[in-house]
């Protein structure tokens, strides 16, 4: 697998979980919110913080968009997205935002983004993909509705337009995707193209992402926002500050329990033998006697012999007195 960095964080490792927090547009135009959103990322413990940086009317063509309209409102200067990046950077975020035309595109390369995301839409749109990957910045790739011959040909423009580092991204471009139409399972065949594979999270609540990282995700992307009642475009599919905190502390320790795949015994869990049983007398018994397996039985702590090793205790003669609950070794009986 094609591991790289970004910033301090290994991409591809087995180990951790890179964690994307998506403010996306849920700030609605307003810088305030947006800087706000970054000290949320920060204090959640996220890896990254990201926005979008569309400008809609030179991608598309239709005359009349209400929709296009709106969001073009609440689209952030480039003067902001530059001190959003700087200050993301400040507090070791890594960062950058969603562009989907080439102009854009140079700006946000030319302003310090660590990655580029390709949306789901644009896996089909090869020049733009190749200008991407010209840039030399990791590219995390969205293949939301993608079949795989379209998501092959793409890593085959980016590679050949110089892409090396790539994430490719199991996600739905259905908002909210309910959980039938998630197919987590694909993360296993995108695999198949040596690179990290991450999960693009479109489904309400967390759960579905939780279950992303049992399945092997690199990368985990999440929605947020500082009010996710409030009707904005991605708010079905958002979490609230408090819920993106729990969120990044679950992706740790999952993926902390998930560990090795080698049964072992913790060096500091002790626990085992006070749980376990011991071999001990049923009764008092007196030299000379011949145990059989009424004599004993099994109790704990499990410090003495195993129970295990009963039979070995069959048909032998005790070389001293015992007493009921004396955990019984073998050097307390008689030579074959």
């Amino acid at each position: 697998m094609q591991k790289f960095n970004i910033n301090s964080k290994l991409i591809g490792d087995d180990s951790s979980v890179f964690v994307i927090a998506e403010a996306g547009i849920n700030h609605a135009g307003s810088f305030i919110e947006a800087k706000k959103m970054v000290e949320v990322a920060n204090s959640s413990m996220a890896d990254a913080v990201t926005f979008q940086h569309i400008a809609y009317n030179d991608i598309d063509c239709r005359k009349s968009s209400k929709t296009k309209l709106d969001w073009d409102k609440w689209r952030l200067s480039d003067e902001q997205i530059i001190e959003l990046f700087d200050t993301a950077h400040s507090l070791g975020l890594s960062t950058t935002a969603c562009v989907v035309d080439f102009k854009s595109l140079e700006f946000i390369v030319k302003s310090g983004a660590d990655f580029l995301k390709i949306v789901s839409g644009d896996i089909t749109c090869h020049p733009f993909l190749a200008e991407c990957a010209k840039t030399g910045l990791p590219i995390f790739l969205s293949t939301g509705s993608a079949l795989l011959p379209e998501i092959e040909a793409a890593l085959e423009v980016i590679e050949k337009s110089g892409g090396k580092n790539v994430v490719v991204y199991q996600t739905n471009t259905k908002y909210p995707t309910p959980p039938n139409e998630v197919d987590l399972r694909v993360m296993e065949t995108l695999k198949k193209f040596n690179y990290p594979v991450g999960f693009c999270d479109h489904t309400a609540g967390t759960a579905i992402s939780l279950a992303a990282v049992t399945l092997g995700a690199h990368v985990i992307e999440k929605h947020f926002s500082l009010d996710a009642t409030i009707k904005r475009p991605d708010y079905e599919v958002s979490i609230n500050p408090h819920e993106l905190n729990q969120f990044v502390t679950d992706i740790r320790n999952i993926k902390k329990a998930i560990g090795l795949p080698i049964k072992r015994r913790h060096t500091d869990d002790a626990n085992f033998i006070l749980t376990r049983r011991s071999l001990v007398a049923c009764s008092d018994m007196t030299k000379g006697t011949k145990i059989q397996w009424s004599d004993l039985t099994y109790k704990r702590p499990g410090t003495g012999t195993q129970p295990s090793e009963a039979k070995n205790f069959i048909g032998r003669i005790l070389k001293y007195d015992v007493s009921k609950d004396d955990q019984l070794y073998e050097d307390m009986l008689e030579e074959i």
